[in-house]
């Protein structure tokens, strides 16, 4: 028997994405469709796994970033 070791994999994401509230504070806010660009073309240059989004985003940037992330082929949790 070698030298085998089980080790779990992780995964990580970078900072939460969210639009504007009460509860955005150390988020990366999402205010223009150019905001989720920045955000995740950042985020991936840093090499995130997946895109951690909060409960803030309003319907419509939900899905821009869906597709966004989509074309990024990374997928996003939240």
């Amino acid at each position: 028997m070698g030298n085998e070791f089980n080790v779990p994999e992780v995964y990580s994401s970078g900072t939460p994405i969210d639009g504007s509230g009460p509860d955005s504070a150390g988020k990366d806010l999402v205010k223009t469709r150019g905001d989720i660009v920045k955000i995740l073309d950042g985020q991936k240059k840093q090499g995130v796994d997946f895109f951690k989004i909060s409960n803030q985003l309003s319907r419509e940037s939900y899905f821009a970033l869906a597709d966004y992330a989509d074309s990024l082929n990374t997928p996003f949790a939240g």
